[in-house]
């Protein structure tokens, strides 16, 4: 009898401290990253009399299953982490009301897999509301806490209860650390909606700057009243959906409503706008301040029209902006299609063990970033086989990459490398031989990485060349997988035009220009540029070839200069704008030591050509048009003219078509007489 009483007595202990153990490691998980001592006393909260058509007082089970039951949803978007909702820990600190614990926590240890991202999303019970009412909560994170935690306000228009279902964000604000602080935000819009408090952050988790421990409590929806009489903004610019906007030289404007005398300006990426200006009204606002952009990303932007009472958002305008223009995309595989872009080999191992694509659902749990979705490629051995199977396989990208113009190169892939033991290795390799010789660039022997994207850089090995890439998977045994998607090679930094000569001629009265080129890449062409001693000035643009590796020989001649000299250079343009200017060249014109008058060009001609002539001294100058009967034209000069050349446009839109002389008589002030006549002929 003794030793059963003992033994039950026994029972019981481990039973307690298995318990205070289990209690204590829960805790532990959801707990916070900062020690505190709390001294709040929940109140007896009292509504401030406006007519609530919603509360929670979470005073109930707010675990995940506990608020399902009374209507809220939880979308868990980054994946996966220890934590999701949980009740509230009074060892951090106690509810803004009611029990200690009546509030609902989530913490740090939320983050996808122990990572940085940190999204997740605490959907309310469906509510009728009508635009101006308001959704207020009590928050907090612990005193002092150097781990901010950043929230977020959506409201769903259409009531969804999926994150994707929200599309107008009302507020965005991190954690009170100095005890609860409510919440009010107002609601824009009719009809039944749902609202949701969003805690995400991309540097978050046990490794992160951000994210600690954050307390929901008390929700209210409650009418607003009489409606703001302030309306909403309209006439964006950019406009609502505009896409190719430049990543810089922005300017946001809008019409605010009648009576706005205040605006708050709301900007960021899709999903994560942050207020940038709220002051006196406005309606235009310089991106200057947040810019450059990034390529080929969603922005949104809202405008709130207030007065000195209320405020009435407007909807959420978007913009998408430009492709990086020095970004080429040599390839990119997401497996939607299957595998037919590769050509895969089996090295011995398995029978049938090969890469293969996999659509959900999986055979395994891969891991892979939030950039995957849908199908993915993988060695997977463990699925292959039974014990004693191989994986020894080889993924080709089966048509060669050509980088030949391009100075930058790498790859991007997402990845999940599972391994088992040492013996399991995973190699990235590329080859500039056409597939004789093989080089790695990412290669990983024994060590798990999982649940990464990686960057490759390459362009030591592959830059101005074209290259095959393989991905070769060696586990030989009965192991994991290495799971891969969007497989993509970028390039970056096309070599411009490649001048291999420039040089200049001079004589009397023209300079003739010429240059060569080896190579061009997206080359509109030339801006031929001269300078007198002061500011370079453009004189001509001559075309380019655009994208070649064959050479290429441009001229141009610079007819109007005299004895003096000059500075030339090139300004390359490419059709994205860029450019890129030359060495510069110098020249002498020299002095003009005879007279001669010059054919004229065009010609034949339709309706004007040019004359050009030379004057060894300064001289009396008479220069007349005559058709084949002798009779005179038009007199284009009669003047003193100095030593040099001279031109001039002869317009002869008004006469018939046929055969005209021209003639010019001078006296220079040395006494020396020059007369000399020219045929020309103009056709209509």
């Amino acid at each position: 009898m003794k030793r059963t009483i003992i033994f039950l007595f026994s029972l019981l202990l481990l039973a307690s401290l298995t318990i205070a153990q289990d209690k204590a490691a829960i805790e532990q998980v959801e707990g916070s990253r900062t020690s505190m001592i709390d001294k709040w006393e929940p109140v007896d909260y009292h509504p401030d009399g406006t007519t609530a058509i919603f509360t929670d007082d979470m005073n109930g089970d707010n675990t995940v299953p506990g608020i399902q039951a009374r209507g809220w949803f939880f979308d868990d978007v980054d994946g996966a982490g220890l934590t999701t909702t949980f009740q509230g820990n009074p060892a951090v600190f106690n509810a803004y009301e009611g029990p200690v614990e009546g509030y609902l926590g989530e913490n740090f240890n939320g983050a996808f897999n122990g990572g940085l991202l940190i999204d997740q999303w605490l959907i309310s019970p469906a509510i009728t509301v009508a635009a101006g009412d308001t959704v207020k909560f009590w928050q907090r994170s612990p005193d002092a806490s150097i781990y901010p935690d950043p929230l977020q306000v959506w409201i769903s228009s259409t009531g969804g209860t999926t994150h994707t279902a929200f599309d107008i964000q009302i507020g965005a604000f991190t954690g009170s650390t100095t005890g609860w602080w409510q919440y009010k935000g107002v609601i824009p819009v009719s009809g039944t909606i749902r609202f949701a408090v969003r805690y995400y952050t991309t540097n978050g988790g046990p490794n992160g700057a951000e994210s600690d421990y954050i307390g929901l409590d008390y929700f209210e929806v409650v009418t607003g009243g009489a409606p703001c009489p302030v309306g909403a903004p309209t006439n964006p610019s950019p406009a609502n959906g505009a896409i190719d906007i430049p990543v810089s030289g922005n300017t946001a404007t809008w019409t605010n409503a009648a009576g706005t005398t205040q605006v708050e300006l709301w900007f960021g990426e899709v999903g994560n706008l942050v207020q940038v200006y709220n002051g006196v009204a406005i309606s235009s606002f310089s991106l200057a301040p947040v810019e450059p952009l990034d390529y080929l990303t969603d922005y949104g932007w809202r405008v709130i029209c207030k007065n000195d009472t209320c405020g009435t958002q407007g909807p959420t305008w978007t913009f998408t902006t430009i492709q990086d223009p020095n970004l080429q995309v040599f390839f990119c595989d997401d497996f939607t299609t299957g595998s037919g872009n590769w050509t895969i080999t089996n090295d011995g191992g398995t029978a049938g063990c090969i890469w293969e694509v996999f659509n959900p659902p999986f055979p395994n749990l891969y891991t892979l970033p939030p950039t995957s979705s849908g199908a993915v490629f993988a060695a997977d051995v463990d699925d292959c086989g039974t014990s004693g199977t191989t994986m020894l396989t080889t993924a080709t990208i089966t048509n060669p990459i050509d980088a030949s113009m391009y100075q930058n190169v790498w790859i991007e892939f997402d990845n999940d490398w599972n391994i088992l033991d040492a013996q399991d290795e995973a190699h990235v390799e590329i080859s500039t031989d056409g597939g004789t010789t093989w080089v790695g660039v990412w290669d990983q022997i024994g060590v798990d990485i999982r649940n990464t994207h990686e960057i490759v850089d390459i362009t030591s090995q592959v830059a101005l060349t074209t290259f095959l890439v393989r991905f070769r998977s060696v586990q030989p045994g009965w192991d994991w997988w290495w799971t891969v998607d969007n497989v993509c090679i970028y390039g970056t930094d096309m070599i411009p035009a490649e001048l291999t000569s420039f040089t200049a001629t001079a004589k009397y009265g023209e300079v003739e220009l010429s240059w060569i080129t080896a190579t061009e890449t997206n080359n509109q062409g030339f801006e031929v540029q001269r300078s007198a001693g002061g500011e370079f000035e453009t004189i001509a643009f001559v075309d380019g070839h655009g994208t070649t590796t064959e050479i290429q020989a441009y001229s141009y001649i610079d007819r109007s200069v005299s004895a003096s000299s000059y500075s030339y250079r090139l300004k390359q343009v490419d059709f994205d704008g860029s450019f890129e200017y030359s060495n510069v060249i110098e020249v002498e014109v020299p002095v003009l030591r005879e007279f001669a008058l010059d054919q004229n060009y065009p010609n034949p001609f339709n309706p004007s050509t040019k004359i050009e002539f030379r004057l060894a001294v300064d001289s009396k100058v008479s220069l007349k048009v005559f058709d084949v009967l002798g009779q005179e034209v038009v007199t284009l000069i009669n003047s003193n003219l100095a030593a040099g050349g001279h031109s001039v446009n002869f317009d002869a839109s008004s006469l018939n078509s046929g055969v005209y002389l021209y003639r010019i008589e001078a006296t220079g002030s040395d006494g020396t007489n020059f007369l000399d006549v020219k045929k020309m002929i103009l056709t209509k």
